[in-house]
């Protein structure tokens, strides 16, 4: 099973997908207590479920897979997200929602 890096993955969940951990698990098809215990360290998850989390992430398994020392690759560039856009995050879905800003009123 591969090691891989539960607190990256918690922290782009939360914060770049902006699921909640409910969401993750239903995605992936695994129970909330099962995904809490893969990004917290506790559990490394199978090649099936890694292969999941990269096509429903959006994520290269190089971001999160850790080699047999417990790093990250350091040969390879910086670890960035492949494939398809993230979704929007909350803050950009709430401002389409609302449209442009308007101008501010010009003094008299």
């Amino acid at each position: 099973m591969p090691v891989v890096d539960g607190a990256f993955l918690k922290q782009y969940r939360a914060a770049e997908l902006d699921w909640s951990p409910a969401k993750a698990a239903g995605l992936l098809d695994i129970s909330r207590g099962y995904l809490k215990e893969v990004e917290g360290g506790r559990e490394n998850p199978s090649e099936r479920l890694v292969g999941r989390i990269c096509r429903t992430y959006g994520l290269d398994r190089d971001c999160f897979v850790l080699d047999s020392g417990g790093q990250k690759h350091p040969d390879e560039g910086p670890t960035q997200p492949v494939g398809p856009k993230a979704p929007p995050r909350r803050q950009e879905k709430e401002q389409e929602r609302k449209g442009p800003k308007r101008a501010a009123a010009v003094g008299a």
